[in-house]
């Protein structure tokens, strides 16, 4: 649907959605089964998509400027989305969360997905967040259903107990005082509503970047950051509002970043040789030296800081995506390390998932979130 708008009224045009409809599904059915099959998607699909989209709104846009009825604000807030998805998916690739393959196919669904799509949930300068939260949703609740059924209560209880520690509780605390409150003051300055479930997934990301930056660079910030909320932001600190959707915030947060992930840690990580490694995986161990003897370390998100307290210990090795050069520095260590095996995360089939997120919107016409909160 392409749609011609003056302030806020929405005047849709059902043929360029009609048009576009056949390449959508035709992209996420082929996506979806090769994600499955083969764990990889193919650029010709990113390629194609690409080419149909800005093929499809040129001519259609000429026929529309033609006829007089165009409406170069859509034009703008089109390609303003576009470039808002090509650099959010870069991020959520660099995070770590999918793969570069993952991060293209979200940049061409959101080039093919007209933005009347989201006639009821419209993001200002990034309409296409819409889908990020239909896909992330149906894998939350797809991990958790798995990780829950597979944990048993010991292991659950573990896991908790370990996250309640008064360390691990005060960390996240200054981090969602700290961050939560820039990002008020940025959706305050654009005036971009971001829906409450894409804030925690930033969130999220921001949190697992931080633990790549020097840990008492982070800390020293993170209070800084803290104590001038509490000085300037005082009144909004205080209020009851604040504290209901902070503790929404931090029940959400703990849960996806430090409970799940650590239930989820062995179940969905496994340990391959240095001969089978392959770049591109994601490592779950970092390996350090103590004592003149070298160890795996588990990463461990839930902590801004990538050592242990015992200051004897020293990271020798450690990657967000493993390179070639890193492969090959593991294989040339093997004698010296001791052992010949790393631990790394096994990804699963992203592409079905935003196929599905994908549908949801256009069924939705925004977030299942939004339409369930405009039902009650």
């Amino acid at each position: 649907m392409i749609f011609i708008f003056s302030a806020h009224y929405f005047y849709m045009v059902d043929y360029l959605f009609v048009f576009l409809l056949p390449i959508i599904v035709f992209v996420g059915l082929g996506t979806s089964y090769e994600d499955i099959r083969y764990g990889k998607i193919r650029n010709n699909y990113i390629a194609v998509s690409i080419v149909y989209a800005l093929a499809s709104v040129m001519v259609f846009s000429f026929f529309l400027f033609r006829f007089g009825n165009l409406n170069f604000t859509y034009l703008v807030e089109y390609g303003i989305n576009v470039v808002a998805a090509l650099f959010v998916g870069f991020f959520i690739w660099h995070i770590g969360f999918w793969s570069a393959g993952d991060a293209k196919l979200f940049l061409a669904y959101s080039m093919l997905l007209p933005l009347s799509v989201y006639s009821l949930e419209y993001v200002t300068f990034f309409q296409s967040s819409v889908v990020i939260v239909n896909t992330f949703l149906p894998v939350f609740v797809f991990l958790a259903f798995k990780v829950l059924k597979k944990s048993g209560i010991s292991e659950m209880s573990k896991a908790i107990r370990e996250q309640l520690k008064i360390s691990s509780i005060v960390a996240l605390l200054f981090f969602l005082l700290s961050f939560q409150w820039i990002f008020q003051i940025l959706i305050d300055f654009t005036g971009i509503r971001l829906p409450f479930l894409l804030q925690i997934i930033l969130l999220v990301s921001l949190f697992s970047l931080l633990y790549r930056l020097p840990s008492k660079f982070v800390s020293v910030s993170i209070g800084v950051i803290t104590l001038l909320r509490l000085i300037f932001d005082t009144a909004s600190v205080l209020s009851l509002d604040f504290l209901y959707m902070f503790l929404q915030i931090l029940v959400i947060f703990f849960i996806i970043r430090s409970l799940m992930l650590k239930l989820s840690y062995k179940m969905f990580s496994t340990s391959l040789s240095f001969d089978k490694l392959r770049p591109g995986m994601i490592p779950a161990e970092s390996i350090v030296i103590k004592d003149k003897s070298y160890k795996k370390k588990e990463i461990d998100f839930s902590s801004f800081s990538k050592n242990s307290s015992d200051s004897k210990t020293r990271i020798v090795f450690t990657s967000d995506s493993l390179r070639p050069e890193e492969i090959e520095y593991l294989r040339s260590m093997e004698r010296r390390l001791g052992f010949n095996s790393l631990r790394v995360y096994q990804t699963i089939p992203f592409a079905p998932f935003m196929f599905a997120g994908v549908i949801l919107t256009i069924l939705f016409q925004g977030s299942i979130l939004n339409f369930l909160a405009l039902l009650f």
